[in-house]
């Protein structure tokens, strides 16, 4: 064992939010879907794309959650998964109203 212990940080239980925030630690554990995130958040960037802005925060809000799961030497500690929910509310809202084809449609769009 290391001098250096490996910490592996969590998510807040923010009232019946236990399998969502196991979809989400799951999700940490997939580094390719990290990368492509972050990827797609730099490509939408660079370019002058139309996209609409409530799937750009879902993609940096998710981005930014996976991050913050990733284990690292002194960085423990619980996170909030709020900003996530929120831009899945907004998403969802957009697909609701049919401003947005689909929310399957999302990395079509980033």
């Amino acid at each position: 064992m290391t001098d250096q212990l490996l910490n592996v940080p969590g998510l807040f239980n923010a009232g019946n939010t236990c399998f969502f925030n196991a979809a989400l630690q799951s999700l940490a554990a997939a580094p390719t879907l990290l990368l492509f995130l972050q990827q797609a958040l730099l490509s939408a960037s660079e370019s002058d794309a139309s996209a609409p802005a409530a799937p750009l925060q879902l993609v940096a809000a998710l981005a930014t959650c996976l991050e913050g799961l990733q284990p690292a030497a002194g960085r423990a500690g619980a996170k909030h998964a709020w900003p996530v929910f929120d831009a899945l509310r907004r998403a969802a809202h957009l697909t609701a109203h049919r401003r947005m084809p689909g929310i399957h449609n999302l990395t079509l769009r980033v």
